[in-house]
């Protein structure tokens, strides 16, 4: 499966203005709002467990409510945050990068492709990268990022999920 359009379509801006400024290193904290790294976006979500739901996008804030097992949330909006990037070095060549280049991981986009960077440019990617030998790159440190999603449920209000470390819930029309 590919990547959701919202995360091709931020990553190849970002391609786009890297390749024109390859030499501009970016840095985290990176926030992506309405990114929703997954096939599943805005629409009906069902908790599959006991779900908090949060004041604010950030796991420090205050827990609006709490939703039960069965529960309908309506999802609205998203963002990710990458909090770290990944970084992978080469092991050997591997078009377009040489023999010892370092590429960051800026953002897991969902379905198994990552935006990269490197002074060779960036774009969207598939792994490349193993832990053994033969592979053509090693993973040094993987990227590290929070999925959150905003929704609604009646009189409760609105609040935030982080969906990066729950998966007690599960969008209603998805697999």
């Amino acid at each position: 499966m590919s990547p959701p359009t919202s995360c091709v379509i931020l990553a190849t801006v970002i391609a786009t203005f890297v390749d024109a400024a390859a030499q501009t290193r970016p840095h985290p904290p990176v926030v992506c709002q309405n990114c929703w790294p997954s096939e599943c976006g805005q629409g009906a979500w069902t908790a599959t467990g006991r779900v908090a739901v949060h004041a604010a996008p950030a796991d420090t804030s205050a827990v609006a409510f709490a939703v039960a097992p069965g529960d309908t949330l309506l999802a609205d909006s998203s963002l990710v945050r990458v909090t770290q990037f990944g970084l992978i070095v080469l092991q050997r060549a591997y078009e377009p990068f040489a023999l010892g280049d370092s590429v960051l991981l800026t953002q897991a986009l969902g379905e198994g492709s990552y935006s990269t960077w490197s002074r060779r440019g960036g774009g969207v990617r598939r792994p490349f990268w193993g832990p053994g030998a033969d592979a053509p790159a090693r993973l040094v440190r993987p990227v590290a990022q929070e999925w959150w999603v905003h929704v609604q449920r009646g009189r409760a209000g609105g609040g935030w999920v982080l969906m990066t470390e729950s998966p007690l819930a599960r969008h209603i029309d998805c697999p």
